[in-house]
């Protein structure tokens, strides 16, 4: 019992702006990563607009592979098991595409040593409407 009290505890000092999820039509995606000498390149003596330019690609990559996960993982639980076919696949991996494609930066912090916590917004109306369309069609046979 005291470690069910913990857990909550702890899940409750999260900061509503670091939560992950679903939030209306929004997939909300944190990312915190340590940004290495290696992705720096020769950039790491460079300006810091450029050096701004790596950190933000590579925060983007991170933040669409994780989207992608959620996404993905979303659809799982909420197809419907007779919808499930390569047909729905192509769709659904379009909708996901789609979806990664709107992702936007709300709030970016990196520490001296290029420590960087992201929260990254996308657009989850491509999925959910995805996935109302494939299990409506099924649904009544179509």
């Amino acid at each position: 019992m005291t470690a069910l009290f913990f857990i909550l505890s702890c899940v409750h000092d999260i900061q509503p702006e670091y939560r992950e999820g679903f939030f209306k039509s929004q997939l909300q995606v944190y990312v915190s990563i340590l940004i290495s000498r290696e992705d720096l390149g020769e950039a790491e003596n460079a300006s810091e607009q450029v050096k701004e330019k790596i950190i933000m690609a590579k925060i983007m990559q991170e933040a669409e592979a994780r989207g992608a996960k959620i996404l993905a993982s979303h659809i799982s639980l909420n197809v419907r098991k007779e919808a499930v076919s390569p047909k729905s696949d192509f769709i659904f991996n379009e909708a996901i595409a789609e979806a990664l494609k709107t992702g936007k930066i709300k709030s970016l912090s990196c520490s001296e040593n290029y420590l960087c916590k992201a929260l990254i917004v996308f657009e989850a109306s491509p999925v959910f409407n995805a996935l109302q369309r494939v299990n409506a069609v099924n649904k009544h046979g179509e």
